[in-house]
């Protein structure tokens, strides 16, 4: 068994552990293997603090977070849908992602002195799972607004694996696009960084961050590291050399100045995939989100912990 701890701190953990949890109907989905329809429920947890969360059945898909600022302002600060259809439409969005997060290249690999070809679903490589994936997960809110994810794995034989969960935030606010993205403050507390080719498969070599637009250790603004990052944003995994797998530690903090929101993210896992939206549409109608709300290029960041991407195939 691989047990994967994941504290999204503000912040998140289908087993609802929380107290004071609601639950409802959010719709009707076809199982795409069976092709039988089944109810999706919505699980509604809150805090203490005013943290409320939203949870679906469907990919134990974090679809809403509800968080205060400063002066007692909610505001949704993940991107979420407000129907079924757009949740299975809109791949990813809020999703837990596996069986193997992130990219393989060219959907193979080998194990045990046998070769496996995986689907192929991402510029001819193997991107978060594939068509059909891992959807079991634990969430559990604390009081206090400490939102926990655990994921759990048994197999009956030997096989990668790799976990995280998908949510795209913005702490401006879910609706305040790349203006409101550009207003946070970055740190990512690794030492390292796995550069990638132009299908955003890692070389096979870790670089030290020092010198680079990866060095995010220090607290820095989101506009300037990234206008200075290639092609303008992040899509990469950042590592955690120091850190011993399996301990819990701070990976990364997200802040919104100017609506005092923070995130704080804490992780068993050796790499942090920082995403910020690179591939959202530039089209204002091709993602309309919660209360028809345009979700666009750079309209908000994940903050993936996982192990390193492609490393069925890769010695890191």
């Amino acid at each position: 068994m691989h047990c994967i701890n994941v504290h999204l701190y503000f912040d998140l953990s289908l087993i609802i552990l929380s107290m004071g949890v609601t639950k409802e109907v959010f719709g009707k989905i076809k199982n795409p293997k069976t092709g039988k329809e089944t109810e999706a429920f919505r699980y509604t947890l809150s805090s203490a603090k005013g943290v409320i969360i939203k949870v679906l059945s469907i990919g134990a898909t974090l679809s809403s977070v509800e968080l205060p600022d400063r002066n007692g302002r909610s505001n949704h600060v993940v991107l979420g849908f407000d129907s079924v259809d757009d949740y299975v439409k809109k791949n990813y969005i809020g999703n837990t992602i596996g069986r193997f997060a992130n990219r393989i290249k060219s959907g193979k690999f080998e194990l045990g002195g046998k070769s496996y070809q995986l689907t192929v679903n991402n510029n001819g490589n193997h991107l978060h799972g594939g068509e059909t994936g891992w959807d079991k997960v634990s969430y559990s809110l604390e009081e206090d607004g400490g939102l926990h994810i655990d994921f759990q794995a048994m197999s009956s034989n030997p096989t990668p694996i790799n976990l995280t969960n998908h949510a795209f935030f913005n702490l401006a606010g879910h609706d305040k696009g790349q203006k409101g993205l550009f207003e946070h403050d970055f740190q990512v507390l690794a030492d390292s960084y796995l550069p990638v080719t132009n299908d955003s498969i890692p070389t096979g070599v870790i670089e030290p961050v020092s010198g680079t637009p990866f060095d995010l250790r220090k607290t820095r603004n989101a506009q300037d590291v990234m206008s200075k990052a290639p092609n303008e944003g992040y899509d990469h995994c950042f590592c955690f050399t120091t850190k011993k797998r399996g301990e819990l530690g701070l990976a990364a903090v997200f802040s919104h100045p100017p609506s005092g929101r923070k995130l704080e993210v804490f992780t068993t896992e050796p790499g942090l995939q920082v995403y910020t939206g690179n591939f959202m549409p530039k089209d204002s109608k091709e993602m309309v989100g919660r209360g028809n709300i345009p979700y666009t290029y750079q309209g908000a960041f994940c903050l993936e912990p996982q192990n390193y991407p492609d490393a069925v195939n890769k010695d890191l």
